[in-house]
């Protein structure tokens, strides 16, 4: 799976969801209700998915040169960063392959389950 993949598929993302209410039994029943997830009331599983994609998303910013940061600044997601990245790096003399292969290695230090 190389980073692209990855960053276009983002892990989690907060906001209402709906769960299922288990009766008295401990038991799924068809009645839900709706929450909204935030970092504090989620699992240490899905904490650890926002924490990977954040240290990511920091590796891309860090990795670019200075004019491209104004543009992937203003993108709302990873996937959008690395779109743009792409786009503005077409034509130039950069070896994309490495570029991708460095930023998976890294990306990997942060999803890493050791």
């Amino acid at each position: 799976m190389n980073l692209s993949t990855i960053v276009s598929n983002p892990p989690y993302e907060l906001g209402w969801k709906t769960k299922p209410i288990p009766d008295f039994e401990g038991n799924p029943t068809t009645s839900t209700e709706r929450v909204f997830e935030t970092y504090k009331n989620v699992t240490q599983e899905i904490r650890d998915q926002l924490n990977a994609k954040a240290e990511a998303v920091q590796i891309i910013l860090t990795g670019i040169d200075n004019d491209i940061y104004s543009t992937v600044d203003a993108c709302p997601n990873a996937c959008e960063m690395w779109k743009a990245i792409e786009r503005l790096k077409q034509g130039e003399s950069i070896n994309v392959q490495d570029l991708e292969t460095n930023l998976f290695w890294e990306f990997g230090k942060f999803t890493s389950q050791d």
